[in-house]
């Protein structure tokens, strides 16, 4: 699309276990992240979610597939071309204190990206201004200059989520890439985090992917939200109009199984069974075999997501109204 910051086409990456057998992790996704959007990412553990992030950010190789970020393809672009827009697309990984050296200073962990990479006019940050642009940081994320002369272990849960925070937004990225970013956390301190998020991506006007298994907290922050199963979007659309009014029934299921479920005007939807594996995965519709609403064709025919209005997309034979 025209605003379109990031746009994925048919995404897959699988891991082989064997000379006949993939684990297909990724598996044909197809989606657009709209400049100044928050798309929520939500769904089961296993469902593909982390492997996705790390995939747009080419963290990690994909196996097939388009990434255009930017209007640049950088599917199978080499490191020295992809470096300069590393800059500009950032990830805050969940696990707070595996994410930082413990054996370096903040203000060096936060530093490092300055003296890597060279200012927009090609030459390198003298200490001065590297030192200005962490002070400038931390009173972005709300922590004290001292914070710099200190090591991780100093700092509880929640502050160092706000340095990783920090060091994100180092080079001014246009899109940042969150990955459970507050499931280790208290409840009282997510709340702290999801509004510091928020308020970054106003002053800052950034761009995120917010990876999460909360719909709580997906449906505090985010514009849009898709859902993941089983290594696929099964419903993309706006964030309440997807969670108060549910098209697929696996959307359904999910925030009928919240703590405080976010609908239940309707008759719950009981699912059958375990989730499948994704080395094997069933064929037609691979939601049929715990889906109660399944009928032949979801057994032989997958379903591909499609719009059933002007801001929705569902993977569903028989979407619900």
């Amino acid at each position: 699309m025209a605003n379109s910051l990031l746009s994925v086409s048919q995404l897959y990456k699988s891991y082989p276990l064997s000379k006949r057998q993939f684990l297909h992790a990724v598996d044909g996704i197809s989606f657009d992240v709209h400049a100044g959007e928050v798309l929520g990412l939500v769904g089961e553990s296993g469902c593909g979610k982390s492997t996705l992030g790390r995939c747009l950010l080419r963290l990690i190789p994909i196996s097939s597939g388009k990434i255009l970020f930017e209007k640049h393809d950088i599917t199978h672009m080499k490191e020295s071309a992809l470096r300069p827009l590393r800059a500009r697309m950032q990830m805050v990984f969940q696990d707070s204190y595996a994410s930082l050296n413990p054996r370096r200073r903040i203000g060096d962990s936060l530093a490092a990206p300055l003296q890597v990479h060279k200012d927009a006019h090609g030459n390198k940050r003298s200490s001065a201004i590297i030192r200005e642009r962490l002070h400038e940081l931390l009173d972005l994320v709300g922590l004290p200059p001292s914070t710099l002369n200190r090591y991780p272990h100093e700092f509880s849960g929640g502050q160092r989520q706000r340095i990783n925070i920090a060091r994100a937004l180092t080079l001014s990225p246009r899109l940042i890439v969150a990955d459970e970013p507050v499931s280790a956390l208290d409840v009282s301190v997510q709340a702290q985090i999801i509004n510091l998020f928020a308020d970054l991506q106003e002053k800052l006007s950034l761009t995120y992917i917010f990876i999460s298994h909360d719909l709580a907290v997906v449906r505090q922050i985010s514009t849009r939200v898709a859902v993941m199963y089983l290594g696929t979007i099964v419903e993309l659309g706006r964030t309440d109009s997807v969670l108060l009014s549910p098209m697929h029934p696996y959307t359904r299921a999910l925030t009928e199984a919240a703590p405080r479920p976010i609908i239940g005007a309707r008759r719950p939807i009981t699912l059958r069974g375990d989730i499948p594996s994704p080395i094997n995965r069933p064929t037609g519709c691979r939601f049929h075999t715990r889906c109660p609403l399944s009928q032949l064709r979801c057994q032989t025919e997958e379903p591909s997501l499609k719009n059933v209005t002007d801001s929705r997309k569902v993977a569903c034979h028989f979407p619900q109204y």
